[in-house]
């Protein structure tokens, strides 16, 4: 039996979560975030940090739940999806536990392909998972379908 606890929790600009996350010590992990940011990172998290840092405001913590170790993935997942991922400046939907990774920034031009999103939605379909509704609607006016020289469809 898993008794090991973690923590999610939210960090805020005083009044609204503005990211999700889990940590075993969420007070230590809110300092990193600050310290991580100043690194010139590029991440919609650094760049909304770096944004409070300049108008003087303090970036607050609030622990949203104590869970089992053994199951924070779903827990953070479930406060990213209560919360919206698109009013967060998380990366990612959760649950995966990475640190920044480059290809993980938002990216204004979005470049996905219509075989991309087909099996984008049939995971999310088989393991029960429902694609965010804005992520869907930018998909479909995002993705770009490849033709011929004559404009047909290639795919």
């Amino acid at each position: 039996m898993d008794t090991k606890i973690t923590y999610i929790y939210g960090l805020t600009d005083g009044t609204i979560v503005r990211y999700v996350g889990k940590s075993d010590n969420p007070i230590k992990r809110r300092g990193e975030h600050i310290k991580e940011s100043n690194i010139n990172l590029k991440t919609h998290k650094h760049n909304w940090i770096n944004k409070m840092k300049k108008l003087k405001k303090e970036v607050g913590i609030k622990i949203l739940e104590i869970t089992p170790h053994n199951n924070w993935q779903d827990r953070e997942m479930f406060w990213i999806r209560h919360y919206g991922i698109e009013n967060l400046v998380n990366g990612t939907i959760g649950g995966d536990g990475r640190k920044y990774r480059e290809d993980m920034k938002r990216d204004k031009n979005l470049k996905i392909t219509p075989q991309t999103h087909k099996l984008l939605k049939e995971y999310c379909e088989e393991n029960g998972l429902k694609m965010f509704a804005f992520v869907e609607k930018l998909i479909k006016e995002k993705c770009k379908t490849k033709t011929d020289i004559y404009g047909d469809d290639v795919n």
